[in-house]
């Protein structure tokens, strides 16, 4: 089996490094937001990911319902990952909004088609699709036979305290259709993160084909360091975090999008995601020239 653990913004800003060094297989990464926007943390897991060479995934919690709603959320999931370079993977189709999904005969009907909308959008642009529920939602809320696909069910029992890596104290739950994760733990600890995460299991080769993705070379536009007395890049966006370099007045770096940090006393300050020596580094974009085109 791997283990690995599915985040979103509630989690912050990871310092992937440990999070990888704490033995983590794969991470599902949440890719947008209710109103589809991108979820916040999406950019900075991706890179963090792609920096540390982890394998990952993507998830979207639905809060739709229709067919129409659910191609606008699928096509929305597309477009964030082709935005960030994240291909041929599975994405994970969240379906758990217990106000918006409803027990009896035509509510089934009325999820199972919003799924299948859902599925054949995903799947035409070449990603892959399955469903996310727990085992509750998967038994009384969806016609799963018709669903077909892949599965990753949420079964928690006792939910202790759990550190990544440890293995479940009780047998995954059963399911008819084809279970290619178990998330098991809601209650997780891993170094590098702050408070509690999600962890799961991979129980076979095909979970593990569909977690790991392809991620095209992320595209770096050029900044000059302008501050007199050079730049630091740090390991995380925060001027708390740890220094790697420190580059000098004029020199040229390759950087990716923007982050807004906020420090422990309120201050806002802008990072930009800096490639360097095969390493994403953070430094402050006040130190550096606008973009060059």
């Amino acid at each position: 089996m791997m283990y690995g653990i599915d985040i979103c913004s509630y989690q912050g800003k990871p310092n992937w490094h440990k999070v990888k060094k704490a033995g983590c297989s794969f991470a599902v990464l949440k890719c947008i937001r209710k109103d589809l926007s991108p979820d916040t943390s999406f950019a900075y897991n991706v890179q963090g990911c792609v920096a540390q060479r982890i394998p990952v995934s993507v998830y979207t919690y639905v809060y739709e319902n229709t067919e129409e709603g659910a191609v606008k959320r699928a096509r929305a999931a597309i477009e964030a990952c082709k935005a960030h370079g994240v291909k041929n993977c599975i994405i994970w189709w969240d379906v758990e909004e217990r106000s918006v999904f409803k027990t009896g005969v035509n509510a089934r009907a009325k999820t199972t088609a919003s799924i299948l909308a859902a599925k054949k959008v995903i799947l035409e642009a070449g990603y892959g699709f399955g469903v996310y529920c727990d085992s509750d939602f998967y038994v009384g809320m969806l016609n799963a036979e018709h669903i077909g696909g892949k599965w990753w069910i949420a079964s928690y029992g006792p939910n202790r305290v759990t550190t990544l890596g440890q293995k479940p104290d009780r047998k995954a739950p059963k399911i008819r259709n084809e279970m290619c994760g178990w998330q098991f733990c809601s209650r997780g600890r891993v170094p590098g993160i702050s408070g509690s995460v999600d962890l799961d299991v991979a129980f076979d080769d095909d979970f593990v084909k569909v977690v790991t993705t392809t991620v095209d070379p992320l595209p770096t536009r050029k900044m000059t360091v302008t501050n007199k007395k050079g730049a630091n890049l740090r390991e995380l966006p925060s001027g708390e975090s740890k220094i790697v370099k420190t580059v000098e007045k004029g020199e040229t770096l390759d950087v990716l999008n923007y982050v807004t940090a906020i420090n422990t006393v309120g201050e806002a300050t802008e990072y930009v995601c800096v490639k360097r020596g095969g390493k994403w580094l953070w430094c402050a974009s006040k130190l550096l020239s606008s973009f060059i085109f």
